[in-house]
């Protein structure tokens, strides 16, 4: 009796194991990711080995590369405009707006670090530097410490003309923060001094928020 139930205990393990359905379900994950990986793999090196090399596009230097910024827009805003424009337009494919017709788009997060709603200072930061910070730090990393280099300064080291224009004044917050690293938005003659020691090539703006305080 005893070997009996050792047996039909075997027997369970067995078919819990080993039972058609989880057998076959096991094989297909392990063949599907197989055959994933083999597709993969075999599109690319067909891909490679089908593509003449005439027709690689020709790798050349960028001359110039612009960055401009909407205040306030984002995807929402984006889209409310070309809804508006698609409702006035006499055909559908003249309602696109040109900026969402690029043919690669990328997204830039610019909620400060708490993931609140942001201000320009935390916004401009996280677009010129990368690094996410709390409201009205400009250029410092969110403990107060950090000082993150901008894409202007980068731009500047490999050899580039930097120049920055804004219909705001040129020491507001968002155009500051691609050449000021200050605690405060509000520190207009430590961001004017970053003006002058910055060393880029042009900087405009309506006027200055120091003269108007």
């Amino acid at each position: 009796m005893k070997q009996v139930n050792e047996k039909n205990r075997y027997l369970k393990k067995e078919r819990k194991i080993f039972c058609p359905e989880n057998h076959l379900e096991f094989l297909y994950v392990k063949v599907l990711k197989t055959f994933s990986l083999s597709f993969l793999i075999f599109s690319t090196a067909a891909f490679s080995a089908e593509l003449p090399k005439a027709a690689l596009p020709e790798i050349r230097p960028v001359k110039y590369v612009f960055l401009m910024i909407g205040d306030g827009m984002g995807t929402m805003q984006r889209h409310c405009a070309e809804a508006y424009k698609k409702s006035q337009a006499d055909k559908p494919e003249n309602a696109r707006l040109v900026m969402n017709r690029f043919p690669v788009t990328g997204f830039t997060g610019t909620l400060n670090v708490n993931g609140k709603i942001t201000d320009s200072a935390a916004a401009g930061t996280a677009l010129a530097c990368g690094v996410k910070t709390r409201n009205n730090f400009l250029g410092i990393g969110p403990l107060g410490k950090l000082k993150p280099v901008s894409l202007a300064y980068e731009a500047q080291k490999h050899g580039m003309k930097v120049g920055i224009i804004s219909s705001v004044p040129v020491d507001h917050a968002t155009p500051a923060a691609f050449y000021a690293n200050v605690p405060s938005r509000q520190m207009y003659y430590e961001i004017a001094m970053s003006i002058s020691s910055s060393g880029f090539d042009f900087l405009g703006g309506s006027g200055s928020l120091a003269e108007k305080r």
